[in-house]
This record gives C-alpha cells, structure tokens and sequence, in this order.
C-alpha cells in the first residue's frame, strides 16, 4: 500500500479514486484472486491520457507493475479492469507455470485452426493465445479424444 500511494503521489495527480477490498481466493487455473485472500487496489475513474500535468492511466499502471515486481511483490490484475496489458513478461510475472498450464490444456482441447478463430488482440497481447503442439504427455490422451 505504501509502494502504490507513493506512486501516486510522486507520479500524480491522477483522476481516479483509490480503493482497496479484500475477496476469497480461487483455485481457477488463470484466476487474479489467486491468492488465499486477495487485497484488490483499484483506480476507479475513467482512463487518461498524458498533458502536461499528468501522466497517463497505462505510464502509472507500468510504474506500480514495476515498482511491485522490484520489490517482490506478487500480484494480478483484474482480467475486466483497464491495464498495461502488454507489460514485458507480465502473464509470466503473475501466474508463472499456471500460464504454461493453461496454454497446454487449451492447445490440447482445440485444434491450431480453433485456437486461431478463438484468439483475439487481447490474447495475442498477453501471450495467450501461442498455441503448442508438443504437449505434455498426459494431455496427449485428452487431445487425441477430443480430436477422435
């Protein structure tokens, strides 16, 4: 809390109000409430661009994704909320092998021509929509089914 409210003051001012909650965690392979109990910080308003008063909605975004990452913080980000989604490494960053599950049982249950109808900018941009064709043994058996 104090890395975020530091940002927006050093980085600030942002039109946006700062809010916290606490929810249950999830065991859902890609779930942002990963943890036990997750804290969810948001900055609730509409997105902004950059003037020469403030920065943008994605440049302050990019710095507390930064900022957390330097100070070893986990963290995810609500798939519905506005975000830097094409951030370096950021899937990796918050669900490491979960992401590479996830893209395993995908390519196992469609095949490249499915997958490719079913991706979309936002897949692409966070690098879930790579499609693998050497899958890990045990969905090699859910594949051929799902083909067979």
């Amino acid at each position: 809390m104090d890395i975020f409210i530091n940002l927006m003051n050093t980085k600030g001012p942002i039109p946006g109000i700062l809010s916290m909650r606490f929810v249950k965690g999830s065991d859902a392979t890609l779930a942002f409430t990963r943890f036990p109990v997750t804290c969810i910080l948001e900055v609730d308003g509409i997105p902004w661009t950059a003037n020469q008063h403030m920065i943008s909605l994605d440049d302050f975004l990019a710095a507390v994704l930064t900022a957390f990452k330097a100070a070893g913080i986990p963290f995810t980000l609500h798939w519905g909320k506005n975000a830097p989604w094409g951030f370096a490494g950021l899937t990796d960053t918050m669900y490491g092998s979960a992401k590479t599950d996830w893209i395993n049982h995908r390519s196992a249950l469609l095949s490249q021509k499915m997958a490719d109808f079913f991706s979309n900018d936002f897949l692409h941009t966070t690098q879930l929509a790579e499609y693998v064709t050497d899958l890990p043994r045990e969905l090699v058996a859910l594949k051929n089914s799902v083909e067979g």
